[in-house]
């Protein structure tokens, strides 16, 4: 076989890169040459770098060798000089060998770089950092540096490597990177003279190794997708002041930094370790900032400091924030905030913190910094992020000399409300400040992976591939001007997606359809026709919005990086077995018609990273679906009169019944039981955990985590929780993790929060502890009296790769965080409660009102009003067509209850036809769900001139997942009875066995 691959020149913006061709190569220059590299596997070519090459010839040399012996056996020689022995000599890298013959020919800058050829003489040479250490090309170590490095050589061998040999970066390691086959290696050489598309930055963070693959294969692959950064990233950056003025970091290098505790500069008004970032960092700190205080004049001197020094060329130790200057790029000290929504809420803060002010605050502070920063380095700058809540333009002016870097959700962008909002948002941008300062965007792509593995961790999921829509994206990136892209992409999962914005972020003038059908075609060969239509069919059905789950279609999620739509139920909503025999369809045939060994070894790579799993998880989320039936644990926190302020010795556990589940965490049978007894007060959850007699008390040699109990509390399944563990040696830890834009953090919870007693005597262990409901995590307000807590019990017993473990609740996995996706619940018990409610019984109305204090007919916005209000009495109208069944009359005042309170309601009825009367039971925390409970069969009235006295009574009743902890009076008519109230009473009376 014989390689003739044409010329294919790269056409860029004006204004974001160089095309320059020299006349002579477009007007009346001669064929170009068909030059042979090797011939029967017979070097006919060598490799020249000259004397003293550059890292980055050196590797570049190394790349092209690798290249030429992986098509056709032969080892091409890398030497100082020409040999003479061969006709067609490759020089790479600018040598003296090279500039006697006339090349380059002009400096090159930046990152620019030349391709050209004379008789049979090929160049492929770019701006280099002079750094001549030495590469040796198994070790990953000695390759050039990714990032703030020119080495603008490798780019051109390459691009010579791609369109003269037919070789394409795919992916990581060997069975990723497309090489044709052949003894005899003919090519065409071309000239080019050019620069990336997009200069500032092309980078692209993946966080998990693919099994088999190495670090090497990974920088390998970043090298070979042409990445770079030179000036304009941002990212979460303030950690020096931290070091100075926080208190003493744990590592050496960062505690020497310590000048003073200066705690005015950061927020204030929280508690707790609230940053995420320099966590690690201070361990045993109780009480970690989570931000800075803005309004602070000494925080701004500081990141005046910090950034001055950066760009008038000092390094400052401990400064993330910290980038070198590259030649011909403006230098930008990145400053950005932590990663969490913490911020200061001093007095001065506070005033500044309203609706869009922290926002214009923020803007203000990095204005500041941005003038100081030109005024000591014109032509330097800030680089920051338009992030999470903070990514609305300012109403203040923005400083020129800031760039802006977008965080933009494009995995999530199949979503039209999200995709309205964030490309909104990002098209605003573009057209109020891309002509006044560099833009760039972070992207994430992600989910479902991330969703399904680490924050709900169902594990395995339906995936989502869309190939076509980020060429779409990035197409209009590249079009909008802008100047940098950074990818948090998973690549086992988004390979070809990477592939194709790392190409454009390159060279936008590439043509993306037809990227994406080379890839099918070279990647996969024969099997590539029904790989593409895999691929098609499943990005059809990802980004269709009628395939979306109702309440993911009408939930518009805020922020930058979108979690939320990948619930178990909501991915699987997508992978419907009919979807999923579809697509297997499209896999069985690529699999019957791969016709070589590479092609089958890629279609099973598929198979094995993406879709494997997805048949799995549809039958395990099936099998979870069957189990989810059975209802989770349920109980009480008994409470008495006292508060016990968190004395656990006060605690009258044995007041309290023990809890009568204790099961595998399959939910079966086992034979032993601990004793289990729960409590509470007015501001805290008690739990007293005993084992007598068990085997695992005595095993000496187990570690922490397969010998202890855990118990999980958490305001809402899925969020953050409280991890609480303890063992029978007497060890105790206690974490908090906690889910912040997307990011899973584990922290440790410091001493004295949570108290914890772990004892044990012989072979009988005790564990008790005392929980304050307004720390327990998760969104929304603190916990109190009346609302339940998301929570389980585990006993971790793992011996000899055996797991006898035991939960409260069962969870049909191994994973205890998983397991809280389906908690058990505790009711925190309110105190008891005996006597009248006042609900305004006698349908007061204040002036200007049209209905009853406290009280509001419950029905459609479309629908016409049905009910009255005149005199103290609420009439239901008569009008069949007005009334419709589901109109309630209902208190909008809410009455904390508990199971087994007894509720009677009292009131006077006149007219004629059937009612109910009844309850709303709310489960959940005020203003969420609820349950109706109702005596409509005894509603009946004939009595359509007098009022007659009526009475209802009930019991409020827990059901399976739901512990009513409020309630609120209700009635409601049928269609076509004619009904007035008036006199409307409410009594409460504890349960009869606590009275």
């Amino acid at each position: 076989m014989k390689i003739h691959a044409g010329a294919m020149h790269y056409g860029n913006k004006a204004g974001l890169f160089l095309l320059l061709i020299f006349c002579a190569f477009a007007l009346g220059a001669a064929d170009p040459p068909v030059l042979t590299l090797v011939k029967d596997r017979t070097a006919q070519s060598e490799i020249v770098v000259g004397e003293r090459p550059v890292r980055a010839a050196q590797f570049a040399a190394l790349e092209l060798q690798y290249a030429v012996k992986r098509i056709t056996g032969c080892t091409l020689d890398i030497l100082p000089a020409p040999s003479g022995k061969v006709d067609t000599v490759l020089y790479v890298g600018a040598s003296a060998e090279a500039k006697a013959l006339g090349f380059p020919g002009r400096e090159l800058i930046r990152e620019q770089y030349l391709i050209d050829y004379r008789e049979k003489s090929v160049f492929l040479m770019g701006n280099d950092k002079e750094d001549y250490g030495t590469v040796k090309y198994e070790n990953c170590a000695t390759f050039p540096e990714r990032f703030y490095c020119f080495h603008a050589t490798t780019y051109a061998v390459y691009d010579f490597i791609e369109e003269a040999l037919g070789v394409r970066y795919y992916g990581p390691g060997d069975l990723n990177t497309v090489c044709p086959e052949s003894a005899t290696l003919e090519v065409t050489p071309f000239r080019r003279f050019r620069e990336p598309s997009f200069d500032a930055f092309r980078c692209v963070a993946s966080y998990r190794l693919e099994e088999g693959m190495t670090r090497r294969d990974y920088q390998l692959l970043l090298l070979r997708w042409r990445l770079n950064s030179l000036y304009g990233m941002a990212n979460h950056s303030t950690w020096g002041i931290f070091w100075r003025y926080w208190g003493k970091a744990k590592s050496p290098d960062k505690a020497a930094l310590f000048i003073e505790k200066r705690h005015q500069y950061f927020a204030s008004g929280h508690a707790g370790r609230l940053a995420s970032l320099v966590g690690p960092e201070y361990p045993d700190d109780p009480d970690l900032p989570g931000q800075l205080c803005l309004s602070n004049p000494g925080t701004l001197e500081y990141f005046i400091w910090e950034a001055v020094q950066t760009v008038t060329g000092h390094r400052v130790p401990g400064s993330y924030g910290w980038r070198p200057k590259m030649e011909g790029y403006p230098h930008c000290y990145a400053f950005q905030e932590d990663d969490n929504p913490y911020y200061c809420r001093c007095e001065e803060c506070r005033k500044l913190t309203t609706g869009k002010a922290r926002l214009e605050q923020r803007y203000k502070f990095i204005n500041k910094l941005a003038e100081k920063v030109s005024e000591a380095s014109p032509g330097s700058g800030i680089a920051t992020l338009s992030y999470s809540s903070m990514t609305d333009l300012p109403d203040t002016p923005i400083h020129p000399a800031v760039s802006i870097m977008m965080c933009l959700s494009v995995q999530s962008w199949y979503h039209p409300g999200i995709y309205a909002r964030q490309y909104g948002l990002y098209r605003t941008w573009v057209e109020k400040e891309g002509k006044k300062r560099p833009l760039m965007v972070w992207t994430y792509m992600l989910c479902p992976a991330h969703e399904a593995r680490l924050i709900y961790r169902y594990n395995k999921f339906f995936p989502f591939l869309y190939p076509w829509k980020t060429a779409g994206y990035f197409k209009q990136f590249a079009a909008d001007g802008i100047r940098g892209w950074f990818g948090e992409i998973n690549l086992q999962q988004h390979m070809l997606e990477g592939y194709v914005a790392a190409r454009i972020a390159y060279d936008s003038s590439v043509d993306p359809d037809r990227l994406i059908d080379e890839y099918f075609e070279k990647y996969y060969g024969q099997a590539g026709p029904d790989m593409k239509k895999f691929y098609r069919e499943l990005e059809e059905i990802c980004w269709d919005p009628d395939n979306m789950s109702p309440e993911s279609r009408n939930k518009v999620l805020g922020g930058s990086f979108i979690y939320g739509y990948h619930t178990e139920r909501k991915n699987w909503h997508y992978g419907t077995p009919e979807r999923m025999r579809s697509l297997q369809a499209h896999l069985d045939n690529a699999e019957k018609h791969a016709a070589t060994p590479e092609e089958r070894a890629r279609v099973d790579r598929f198979k094995r990273l993406i879709w494997n799993q997805a048949v799995e998880g549809r039958k395990e989320f099936e099998e979870r679906e069957k189990r989810r039936n059975k209802p989770v644990s349920q109980a009480i926190a008994l409470r008495d009169e006292k508060e016990y302020d968190g004395n656990l010795a006060d605690v009258p556990f044995e007041n309290a019944v023990p809890l009568p589940e204790w099961q595998t965490l399959d939910g079966e049978p086992t034979d032993w039981k601990p004793e289990i007894r729960l409590f509470a007060d007015s501001r805290y959850l008690y739990l007293r955990y005993a084992e007598t007699g068990t085997p695992a008390i005595a095993r000496g040699e187990s570690s922490f985590w397969s010998n202890d109990l855990e118990v999980f509390l958490a305001k809402r399944p899925g969020g953050d929780v409280f991890q609480i563990a303890a063992s029978p040696h007497g060890k105790t830890e206690i974490y908090e993790s906690r889910i912040i834009n997307g990011a899973v953090r584990l922290e440790k919870i410091p001493d004295g929060l949570i108290r914890v007693k772990n004892v044990r005597e012989g072979n009988h262990w005790t564990v008790t502890m005392a929980v304050p409901f307004a720390q327990i995590p998760g969104y929304g307000g603190a916990l109190k009296s009346g609302d339940s807590v998301c929570a389980n019990i585990f006993r971790s017993d793992f011996q000899d790769g055996i797991s006898r473990s035991c939960s409260w609740s069962p969870i049909y996995t191994n994973d205890y965080r998983e397991g809280m996706l389906r908690p058990g619940l505790i009711f925190l018990s309110p105190s008891d409660r005996s006597g009248p409610v006042d609900i305004n019984g006698s349908f007061r109305i204040s002036p200007g009102s049209a209905f009853p204090d406290q009280w509001r007919e419950f029905c459609k916005e479309t629908e016409k009003p049905a009910l009255r209000s005149q005199d103290g009495i609420v009439r239901f109208q008569t009008e069949k067509e007005d009334l419709k069944r589901y109109r309630y009359l209902v208190s909008t005042l809410r009455t904390t209850c508990k199971p087994g309170d007894r509720i009677v309601l009292s009131f006077q009825a006149r007219g004629k036809g059937r009612f109910a009367s009844g309850l709303f039971c709310y489960y959940d925390r005020p203003g969420g769900l609820s349950f109706l409970d109702s005596r409509s069969g005894e509603g009946k009235i004939d009595s359509p001139e007098e009022f007659i006295p009526l009475r209802a009574a009930f019991t409020v009743q827990a059901r399976p997942g739901q512990i009513p902890g409020q309630f609120a009076p209700v009635w409601y008519a049928f269609p076509g009875t004619v009904l007035e109230l008036k006199d409307v009473s409410v009594e409460m009376n504890p349960p009869t066995e606590q009275k």
